[in-house]
Order: structure tokens, then sequence, then C-alpha cells
């Protein structure tokens, strides 16, 4: 879904940006005024919007209305357009990606949309990263617990069996974990420092 929301009264240059919009892969949704953009972003979903401050005379609803109302509920980069300098740092209190001062080149609105969207992508994720890691784990030794305790065990013999130099690094690592298990690490953070053991025993076997 690569739904884009143009709103501009610039019936030229809002044709060319669609038309720009459209060649690179994107559904470009254009509005020229404020009342009908407000409709739009309360019944669909966008990847992007591209807002002109300054919508004219027959707009009920100018950018920066359109900036207050939807304060902190869009998830995805909003880039702002406008001939008007003295507006553009009272802006930065809105939730904007970027501003560009017009005439502003179509191409450069076009790769400013897709890093845009970018970003929205990798904050998202990093947010429900944090989610996942920022929940209580439980300090319940279950089966999982226990499976991963036997395989870090099993490795620490294999290790000693092999090469007896190398056997001091996952000893300690074990007990750390055991110690993190009882504690109440979740899951994926189990898996993680395993992953890490088995590769810091692989770097260590190869140095010596």
């Amino acid at each position: 879904m690569n739904k884009v929301l143009i709103v501009e009264d610039d019936k030229i240059f809002g044709g060319k940006l669609a038309k720009k919009l459209g060649q690179n892969g994107f559904e470009a949704n254009w509005v020229d005024n404020g009342v009908d953009a407000k409709q739009k972003i309360e019944k669909e979903k966008f990847v992007g919007i591209f807002l002109d401050l300054n919508l004219g005379k027959h707009s009920k609803i100018h950018g920066e209305g359109l900036l207050n109302e939807f304060k902190g509920k869009l998830n995805c980069p909003i880039i702002v357009m406008t001939a008007h300098d003295d507006r553009i740092p009272q802006l930065f209190d809105y939730d904007i990606y970027t501003i560009f001062r017009k005439p502003v080149e179509v191409s450069l609105l076009v790769y400013s949309i897709k890093k845009g969207i970018e970003f929205y992508y990798i904050a998202n994720e990093l947010e429900s990263y944090k989610k996942i890691y920022s929940k209580k784990p439980k300090k319940v030794l279950n089966i999982t617990s226990i499976i991963t305790l036997v395989l870090l065990i099993s490795t620490l013999v294999t290790v000693y069996f092999t090469n007896s130099e190398n056997v001091i690094l996952p000893l300690f690592l074990t007990l750390v974990i055991l110690v993190q298990i009882i504690g109440g690490k979740n899951l994926n953070e189990l898996q993680f420092q395993f992953q890490s053991l088995l590769l810091k025993i692989k770097t260590n076997s190869k140095s010596s």
C-alpha cells in the first residue's frame, strides 16, 4: 500500500507532483482544500502526506489547521511546503518530517517522501522491539529455561573435551546465564545470549 496524500491548491504544481509520484510507484491522492484533506485522512491510511501550508481563500481549513487537528495522531511522514518563511519556526511544534520552501522541485519531494517512509519504518520497528523487551519477565524456571540450560551445559562439556584452554569463557557465561534464568530473563534475551555464547566460543577456538 503506497497511497500518498497531496494537499495542494496549485493545480499545475499538484498535477506535476502526482504524476511524478505515480512514476515512482506511489498512488497519489490529490485534494485542493483542507476540508477534503481532513475527510480523507480520517477515512483512509497514507504512507505519507504532502501539505501546502496556505491553501488559498476558498479553503475553510488551511495547512496549519490540519497539523493542529491531527497532531500526534498520524504515523507517517508529513512534508510541508510553504512560500512564507515567517511561519517556518512555528511549524516545528507539529509532527512534521521536513519543510520545503516553495518553489521546490518535485523530484526532491519524491526523494524526501521515500526517505521519510524509510525513517518511519525503522522508528516503528524500534518501538516494537522496545515493547517486547520492556515486558516484565516471569520469574519461573519453565521448560524453555531448562532446555536452554541443558544446551549451554552441553556446549560447555563439548568445549572442555575438545579444547580445555577455552573452557573458562563458556563456563563463566553459562553461570551468568543460569543466574539470569533464575532471575527471570525473557526468552528473546536468552536466545540472543545463547547465540552470543556460541559466537564467542567459535571466535576463541579459531584464535587459539
